[in-house]
């Protein structure tokens, strides 16, 4: 969706996200931003049908206007030459925080390589607009449905087997497949940088909700990221921590589906 949020427009860098609520009773929901039309005054979301205040975003119509709207968020990313290409890596709403990476990188004359993953061919996102900025672009989905079968991880070490030597990996997506990708970069000496948005409620650090474990040092999502450096971040501690909210998600969505079918 693109949302008229003039002064988010304005300050927006890659790397950075915004704070969205539908209803007064709805979560704030970390987005990322996939494009920004300064001119317009209007920013580009990506919003998947999942948890209960999500599924509000996606019920918004034209005409609607949003409780609130937050941002930017987050440090912008670094942008640099580089002597080597940059690989980006993302699974389904992932290529929302990754395509203005690859953008803000390609403009600064680095090669693009980029691989998409999702469930089906369907939720692959973005497609189009990354395959014009990357340079060579790998589709997979979990049923092989016209692309490779496989996970995202299984393409980056086969690229990297075949020779591909990149000088920075960037991977966004599910805490599984950001982890998988670290190790591997690691292990090939690589530098890589993923995009944490655990929960988020005030964008301030106040709430420490979306705080994790970065080396031995505690860190905070919306303020000291989203971007931070894959082989350092304590991937055990934040994959607990997204797994104990699942059980409140499930709870809310039901609960919310009884109501609605309560009042009809």
């Amino acid at each position: 969706m693109w949302i008229e949020a003039p002064a988010i427009a304005r300050a927006y860098q890659p790397g950075q996200f915004a704070l969205v609520r539908a209803e007064k009773e709805g979560a704030q929901i970390p987005l990322g931003i996939a494009d920004a039309d300064n001119e317009r005054g209007q920013v580009r979301l990506i919003v998947l049908a999942a948890p209960y205040s999500v599924r509000l975003l996606n019920a918004v119509r034209s005409s609607d206007r949003l409780v609130e709207a937050t941002g930017p968020v987050g440090r912008p990313a670094t942008i640099q030459k580089l002597q080597r290409p940059v690989l980006g890596i993302a699974e389904e709403a992932g290529a929302a925080f990754l395509l203005p990476h690859l953008a803000a990188h390609r403009r600064a004359g680095n090669r693009i390589s980029a691989i998409l993953g999702a469930g089906t061919l369907k939720e692959l996102l973005l497609v189009d607009e990354i395959q014009k900025i990357a340079h060579d672009l790998h589709l997979c989905t979990d049923d092989g449905m016209f692309v490779r079968k496989g996970p995202v991880a299984d393409v980056l070490i086969d690229l990297l087997n075949r020779g591909l030597n990149p000088e920075l990996i960037i991977a966004v997506g599910p805490a599984s497949i950001m982890r998988s990708a670290s190790e591997i970069a690691a292990r090939r000496g690589i530098p890589v940088t993923v995009s944490i948005n655990p929960v988020l409620v005030d964008g301030s650090g106040t709430c420490v909700g979306c705080r994790i474990l970065v080396g031995d040092h505690a860190s905070y999502a919306c303020l000291d990221g989203p971007d931070f450096d894959g082989t350092v971040v304590q991937w055990d501690e934040l994959m607990a921590r997204v797994d104990n909210l699942k059980p409140q998600e499930v709870y809310s969505w039901d609960r919310a589906c009884k109501i609605i079918s309560a009042g009809q």
